[in-house]
């Protein structure tokens, strides 16, 4: 047993509840640290999985790729027909988004989706979620709206965690 197989055990069981039956995934794994695991489980999930910058050779992390650089995610998405895609960073900690047309889904609209989703499935502990003060408008009014509440932190994901921990909350995130 590997690092990478107790990983994927993890997230197996993390998101157990998830189907992806018949979704068509881009990935751009930007020949990085998920380059191996983003496909494996989004497949086990049951996505159809396009990855792309799978083929990490020491110098070519976040080289044009990856969430740095959204072009050739963006196009592969639109030009191929696809659902949607996923870029990562080359150490795996960041992650964006593109729609069928290839537009950007920005963090803020991803936490958001995230903290409706789970707190519709009745698993948002706590009723919150923890962003920093880059986080836009609109997110404050949506979570609004939704009544999930929202702490605010300084920039910097240990402030974000830190809001978690003393709230004991699950979700947080930064733009």
């Amino acid at each position: 047993r590997g690092t990478a197989a107790d990983y994927l055990r993890a997230l197996e069981l993390r998101f157990q509840g998830l189907a992806l039956d018949g979704l068509d995934v881009v990935l751009d794994c930007a020949n990085g640290a998920t380059f191996r695991v983003a496909p494996e489980i989004f497949t086990r999930l049951g996505a159809r999985v396009t990855a792309l910058a799978v083929a990490p050779d020491g110098r070519n992390i976040n080289d044009g790729c990856g969430s740095t650089h959204l072009e050739m995610l963006a196009r592969t998405v639109s030009d191929g027909g696809h659902d949607l895609g996923f870029a990562f960073d080359g150490d795996g900690d960041r992650m964006l988004a593109v729609d069928r047309q290839g537009m950007l889904v920005d963090g803020d609209e991803l936490l958001a989706l995230a903290a409706i989703h789970l707190r519709d499935g009745d698993r948002l502990r706590g009723g919150g979620v923890a962003v920093t003060v880059m986080t836009n408008f609109g997110f404050h009014s949506a979570m609004a709206g939704a009544g999930i509440e929202v702490a605010t932190t300084a920039v910097g994901d240990r402030y974000v965690l830190q809001a978690l921990r003393d709230r004991g909350w699950t979700l947080g995130g930064e733009q």
